[in-house]
């Protein structure tokens, strides 16, 4: 499976889940791409493209064509490292005191790995010169392209120049781990403008926004299958304020305060170590029992796991190494940066105990079994590649991984307990809610621009609905069994599993949207497909507002379909209400309220109502808007 994740707000004993209405009335359905392995509540991920060249030595000038091609290839795909290095350096955000605060800076960053090259051509009039076409991929802030000086081309293509330096080929080759070139001056820390003008190479590049992936639970399923949840949780090493115990022990507490059981021999926190084992606690999934098993581990000084030593850095990442090849989930909470991975020991005294990004592709972890992975740390969103290039994981598969395109919050512990309500919270008897990712991330979200790779195969259906009662007439949700509700459509009511999109709900079903009595909107959920236009019979009828409308306006319009139709849908044409204030309701003949519209909404069409409604239309005292317009209304 293929995963990325935001959660909601971690409540009491992991507990708590969406409300439902609490009026005893049913919610009805509101009426109203291209696959990829993100999904983020607040950054967006752009596709980059470009035709870099690069240039043989001049030795090669006589080579055979094999030598020839195997070298233009080896170049360009050093040539893509210095291309991610430098778009890092042009988009990635600034410190006030940088010395090179004034190149660029726009809280975004490169996807390491995600180039896709083209073969390559030869330049003419320009001997031993090579061009190629590259597209790569950059996560930032939505509003980017309003950010990044652009232009526009005459295909309509928006562009932007990268400035970039110009290292040599043979500078290019040195990349020995924490030895790269681009670690050494002048290409760290990089200003253009305190370089020679042949030190350096300016790169069109066009930007575009990539389709973000739909929401989707993990695969509690799979993560369960064997009736435990492994979890090794690792605060990397800090020099801040040693937030790597500080962090460990909070976790430990809350914990306990939770639940959960020490492991064995251990009677308080201070007497943790890297091998005592996991706390424990059991609850309830899908009607068996669960052990839940998390183990705290960090650089504890002066015992075998110092992170100041070398010696504890290789237990460190040892141990991290383990983790990956055995555990259900992996969380990391540290520092992190572009081309950095996992920062587990003092890299102040050490140079052990760091698991890098170029590491992750040939880390032991284990095929077709299904893994969640946090790396939560500062820009950890290039991570998402190398991860993804491993080939027991290969484009993603039976991996989520969450990451950040920003700098994390290292003073609080909120990501990971964000991420353990995703995966074990439960409400008052023990039982497991699960949560989609959509509701992890809008927790995360508040520190920093978290995002989910790898979930366009995840689960689009509520893990514990019977998809078998989907369509079935119910009276209530306890018709329906797990992850269901009873809804309201077309005057009827049905079984309707939550989901998140229209492949979750099988043959014959799509998912929509579904409102409260009081029209508010809630989650989706699988209900049968809408009939196609040509079921329907229009009547041209026009039913509107005044243009504008004026305060305290309460009025009602009857719309009924022909004796022996079975259901109606109206269309607005326009609608411009002051949004939470002005609405338009509409009631079925016994009042009760089917939906609810308001703010801006142009060409809608609702979802089936009826034959008989009422179309109730209510202003506040004070603004007013242009009002609505249904121009005709359907009828089968």
């Amino acid at each position: 499976m293929r995963k990325l994740v935001t959660i909601l707000a971690v409540l009491g004993a992991f507990g708590g889940c969406v409300a439902g209405p609490e009026d005893g009335t049913l919610p009805f359905v509101v009426e109203d791409g291209k696959e990829d392995d993100f999904l983020s509540l607040t950054g967006q991920e752009y596709v980059l493209r470009g035709s870099p060249r690069v240039t043989l030595e001049a030795e090669l000038a006589s080579a055979s064509p094999e030598a020839v091609e195997a070298r233009v290839h080896e170049l360009m795909g050093l040539k893509n490292i210095a291309i991610g290095w430098f778009l890092n350096q042009y988009l990635m955000e600034k410190d006030s005191d940088a010395s090179n605060k004034t190149y660029g800076g726009y809280g975004a960053m490169v996807r390491d790995g995600s180039y896709k090259s083209a073969a390559a051509r030869a330049v003419e009039g320009a001997p031993l010169t090579w061009e190629y076409d590259v597209e790569l991929l950059v996560g930032g802030e939505r509003d980017l392209l309003s950010e990044v000086p652009l232009t526009t081309n005459p295909d309509g293509s928006r562009a932007f120049e990268l400035v970039m330096g110009n290292p040599s080929n043979d500078e290019l080759a040195r990349l020995e781990t924490n030895h790269e070139w681009y670690r050494s001056a002048p290409w760290d820390g990089f200003d253009p403008s305190s370089l020679a003008p042949e030190r350096i190479e300016r790169l069109p590049l066009t930007i575009d926004v990539e389709q973000m992936s739909l929401d989707a639970w993990p695969d509690y399923r799979a993560l369960v299958a064997d009736g435990v949840l492994d979890i090794d949780l690792y605060f990397g090493w800090d020099y801040h304020a040693a937030y790597h115990v500080s962090h460990s022990r909070e976790i430990f507490d809350w914990l306990v305060s939770h639940g959960f059981a020490r492991p064995e021999g251990v009677s308080s926190f201070d007497q943790l170590a890297h091998d005592s084992g996991p706390l424990t606690r059991t609850i309830k999934a899908d009607g068996r029992e669960v052990r839940v098993e998390v183990r705290i581990i960090y650089g504890k000084t002066g015992t075998a796991s110092d992170p100041d030593t070398d010696a504890g850095g290789r237990l460190l990442e040892s141990l991290a190494r383990d983790s990956f090849r055995q555990r259900d989930v992996i969380a990391y909470s540290g520092h992190s940066g572009p081309f950095y991975g996992f920062a587990l020991a003092n890299w102040r005294r050490t140079e052990e105990g760091d698991l890098d990004d170029s590491e992750f592709p040939t880390l032991d972890i284990p095929a077709n079994r299904y893994q969640i992975i946090l790396a939560e740390g500062c820009d950890t969103y290039h991570l998402g590649q190398a991860l993804q290039a491993n080939p027991a994981k290969a484009g993603g598969a039976y991996m989520d991984l969450i990451t950040s395109t920003a700098p994390s919050n290292a003073a609080s512990t909120q990501t990971v307990r964000s991420l353990f309500a995703l995966l074990f919270s439960t409400d008052k008897k023990g039982n497991h809610e699960p949560h989609r990712y959509s509701t992890m991330l809008r927790e995360m979200s508040s520190n920093a621009l978290y995002g989910v790779h790898g979930i366009d195969d995840n689960p689009h259906l509520h893990p514990y609905a019977d998809p078998a009662t989907t369509g079935q007439v119910c009276e209530a949700a306890a018709d329906c069994g797990g992850g269901s509700a009873c809804v309201v459509r077309a005057a009827q009511t049905m079984c309707a599993p939550e989901c998140t999109a229209d492949d979750g709900c099988g043959d014959g079903f799509e998912c929509r949207a579904t409102a409260s009595s009081s029209g508010y909107l809630q989650e989706s959920r699988c209900v049968a497909q809408a009939r196609p236009a040509s079921d329907y019979t229009r009547v041209e009828e026009v039913i509107e507002s005044a243009h504008p409308y004026a305060d305290g306006t309460d009025r009602t319009w009857t719309v009924e379909a022909p004796a022996g139709a079975v259901a109606l849908r109206l269309h607005f044409a326009r609608l411009e209400t002051e949004s939470g204030y002005d609405k338009v309701t509409i009631m079925d003949a016994a009042g009760r309220v089917l939906a609810a519209y308001e703010g801006t909404l142009n060409e809608l069409t609702t979802d089936e109502l009826p034959p008989k409604i009422e179309v109730h239309f209510t202003s506040d005292s004070s603004v007013t808007g242009w009002g609505f317009e249904i121009d005709h209304h359907e009828w089968r």
